[in-house]
This record gives structure tokens, sequence and C-alpha cells, in this order.
């Protein structure tokens, strides 16, 4: 509760602060994540790929959003690259930290009623799942991880449709990222970002990425009602009826087989 609280405040707040500043967001990102990593030249790629690996386990930041910047930090091709070896860094972390915490580790990062379902998903379809959810670029991402650490899914099998999967993802946020800037954004240094930044054009780049980013949260906010409150607890319904199920074929088993037994124990005994 009191997390779902904080959540609340912190929502309300970013957006007190939206409303005041529409430019807000769009500064943040490259304040503190684009001029950062093109300050420090090559080791800019492992602090882009450590603070992917951080969001998938630490941050409250949707993964959608840090894959938006690689296409405007390396354009598409880059961008690509980038996000793909992030996304597979970030799915490993997370899987081999539940696969080795189990269960407890697990509910520390997503509840039950979002991780239930999920185990259920992925022990019926396996690896198909997990492609699916990796490839549409606005399903979850990290549970998905931690479900799998959690059912020891085959560590191949998650590794190849988490990489067939996070290519999609990866090709489809780097070019949105990509098109909001001019084609040559990708090799500005410091300094043309922090020119970019008091241009007229930012105030056109930040609307683009308001609308982006609403759609995101809009869309990400509507996917886990429907998943919390519909898909969720028809498929905790469904399991329920199909133990059951198993549940009284077993005991019918049970008891014909005792039913067997009583017949039998006076033939035994008159022979």
């Amino acid at each position: 509760i009191i997390g779902f609280l904080i959540l609340i405040a912190v929502t309300i707040w970013l957006a007190v602060v939206w409303i005041m500043d529409r430019q807000v967001f769009a500064r943040w990102t490259v304040e503190f994540l684009i001029i950062p990593v093109i300050k420090i030249g090559v080791w800019g790629f492992a602090l882009f790929l450590g603070i992917m690996v951080a969001q998938g386990l630490l941050m409250p930041i949707p993964s959608e959003i840090v894959l938006l910047t690689t296409g405007l930090l390396w354009g598409i091709l880059g961008g690509t690259i980038i996000g793909v070896i992030g996304s597979m860094l970030a799915a490993w972390a997370c899987y081999f930290l539940v696969l080795k915490g189990g269960r407890p580790i697990a509910e520390k990062f997503i509840s039950q009623k979002v991780l239930d379902p999920l185990d259920n998903l992925i022990d019926k379809y396996g690896a198909w799942f997990i492609f699916l959810a990796r490839a549409v670029p606005l399903m979850a991402f990290d549970p998905i991880s931690f479900a799998s650490g959690l059912l020891k899914v085959d560590w191949k099998k998650f590794s190849i449709a988490t990489l067939m999967g996070s290519i999609i993802r990866g090709v489809f946020y780097a070019w949105l990222g990509s098109i909001m800037l001019p084609k040559d954004a990708f090799n500005w240094d410091v300094s043309a970002w922090v020119n970019f930044m008091t241009s007229g054009e930012f105030d056109d780049f930040a609307k683009q990425f308001n609308i982006i980013l609403i759609t995101i949260v809009i869309i990400l906010v509507g996917f886990f009602l429907v998943y919390h409150y519909v898909i969720s607890p028809y498929i905790s319904k469904r399991g329920k009826k199909i133990e059951e199920e198993e549940g009284g074929a077993q005991d019918g088993d049970t008891f014909e087989n005792e039913q067997v037994s009583t017949i039998r124990k006076p033939d035994e005994g008159t022979t």
C-alpha cells in the first residue's frame, strides 16, 4: 500500500511539473541521459548498457523510454544494436536473479497477482509466449524475465526467444527515436545538443516526445488494468477449475480402485 501511495504521489508531482513546463521530460532526457553518455565517449556505450540493466532491476522507468533514447543517440542501426544488447543483459540479470533467489525475490519486483498468470502462460506456451511478449513493443519486458527465471525455463530457449523478440522491439524504438531528430543528430557532440536545447526546434522535438511518452504511458496503464482486472482473474479462475477437475478425476480413480479391491477380496478368500 505504501509503495502504491508513493507511486501515485510521484505521478501527481510529475504531472504538475509537466503542466508547468511542457519541455521538462524531453529536457531531462537530454540533460541526464543523452549528454552524460556522449561526454564519456566510447565508455558511453557501457554506461548506457548499465543504465538498461539498472532500469530492469531498480529503476521505475519504462524500458520503452530508454530504448527510444537509443535512436536519439545512435540512429536506427546503432540504436537497434545497443538496444538489443542492453535488452539481453537486462533480461539475463532479471532471469538469473530470480533463478537463484526464487519466488521471494521475484515478488519484491512484481506482485503475486501479476506473477502467477505469467507463470501459467509461460508454462503453457513456453518460448513462443516469451518471444511474443518481447516482440510486441508495448508489452511489459522485465516481468517476463522474472517469471521465466522462477519457472526455470531453459536458458537457451529463453535467450533465443528474447533475442528474436528484442530485435523487433529494438528496431521499432530505434526507428521511432531516430525520426524525431535531424538525420545527422546521432553525430552531434555535447555542444550541438546544448545548442539544440536552446533553439526553436527543441519545442517541436519536445511536442513529439510528449506525444510518444503520453501514448506509451496510456497504453501501459491500459494494458496493466486489462491484465490486472480481466486477464489475471480469468487465468487464475481457469487454473483453479482445471485443478478441481484433475482432483475430481483422481478421486474418481481412487474410488474405482477401492471398489475393485473390495470386489477382489472375497474371491481371494474363497480360493
